[in-house]
């Protein structure tokens, strides 16, 4: 193989893109060269992009000033090593937007292997890690899609429920999720729904009421041009999932002094976003689930932490394989057309965009 082929966006107009070909460089003592298999395109991936502060998404991946690789979720496997891995070793973990990626891996312990290339040792070590699918308990080739779109945004949601379980949200006893269809919102509604005394609130566009309502998981619907039938006089809690500032304003107006908890965690409504200061109280916190993860992971210890996770991955994956119809393509020019479908907002909730970067 003499090139590898990136996906690039505009890190300061996300709209821009391109694909680009370089020729792919020798490999040194102890890397690998991977080659990207499959991976998913979520709402989760634009948040990657918009988002510059005060998380380093583009950092992970870098490339000239002005231009980054997205990162994606997903499998690849290795085709060619200077290292103690194998040929045909296959991971699940974070990839950029390309065909191809030249790796130095470290084995920490059976299960995990990092990315122990120099620019990414002060980054979140979430995000450097992977999983050799042949020791990954979790791990089924027929369920490999559901994965791609699944997994890292239910560790999210799993880590905002135990943060909810372990913290209570401030004594909020109704929780608003905004962008009730995002995957991410509804993973965590569906966990949150299972705690008595809790009341969820979707809200969401006119368009996506009829899923949102057929999810099960919301004891309430509200539409955005609808949003003054929040206020019910109880304790109100906001995990938001879109990152509009404009709804942001419209939810503290209608819960007025009843909310207790307002959550920063996603950017669905990416276009909208506006880091305007919010002076009255609560004061709006930012999440960031790698954090979290380490936080509760010391509190109760690691090993009971991801079996507590497996344990709500059991129950949650039937739920989400009959709610979504994955949808895959091939090549980067359609990951390109993935990326702008999401950014735009035009999937519908219950697609699952998969893609073989590889042609």
């Amino acid at each position: 193989m003499s090139d590898v082929t990136h996906f690039l966006v505009d890190k300061t107009d996300l709209t821009q893109i391109r694909v680009v070909s370089k020729p792919l460089p020798s490999l040194d003592a102890g890397e690998v060269l991977v080659k990207v298999d499959r991976v998913a395109m979520t709402a989760n991936n634009i948040t990657y992009a918009a988002i510059a502060h005060p998380i380093p998404y583009w950092e992970f991946f870098p490339w000239d000033e002005g231009w980054g690789r997205l990162p994606v979720w997903g499998f690849g496997g290795v085709v060619e090593s200077r290292s103690d891995l194998a040929v045909s070793t296959r991971f699940y973990g974070f990839w950029p937007s390309s065909t191809h990626l030249m790796m130095k891996p470290r084995v920490v312990r059976p299960g995990l292997v990092i990315d122990a290339v120099d620019h990414r040792s002060p980054l979140p070590a979430t995000y450097n890690q992977y999983a050799p699918t042949d020791e990954d308990p979790t791990y089924s080739a027929e369920a490999e899609s559901l994965t791609c779109i699944f997994r890292p945004l239910f560790m999210t949601a799993f880590s905002l429920d135990e943060l909810f379980g372990a913290e209570g949200f401030e004594g909020a006893s109704t929780i608003v999720v905004s962008a009730a269809s995002l995957k991410t919102a509804w993973a965590t509604s569906h966990l949150l729904a299972k705690r008595d005394g809790t009341r969820i609130v979707g809200l969401t566009s006119k368009v996506n009421r009829t899923f949102v309502e057929a999810l099960g998981c919301y004891d309430h619907v509200v539409t955005y041009d609808s949003i003054d039938d929040l206020f019910d006089e109880s304790w109100t809690a906001y995990p938001d999932f879109a990152g509009s500032q404009q709804l942001r304003v419209a939810m503290r107006k209608a819960v007025g002094p009843n909310l207790l908890f307002d959550l920063y965690v996603g950017m669905a409504h990416w276009a909208e976003t506006r880091f305007a200061e919010v002076v009255e109280s609560p004061t709006v916190t930012s999440y960031f689930t790698p954090s979290m993860i380490q936080r509760r992971s010391e509190a109760i210890g690691r090993e009971e932490y991801f079996r507590l996770y497996a344990e709500a991955w059991r129950g949650f994956a039937p739920h989400a394989s009959a709610s979504v119809e994955f949808v895959e393509s091939i090549g980067l020019e359609a990951l390109a057309t993935a990326y702008q479908d999401t950014a735009s907002g035009t999937v519908s909730p219950e697609t699952g965009l998969i893609v073989r970067p590889n042609s």
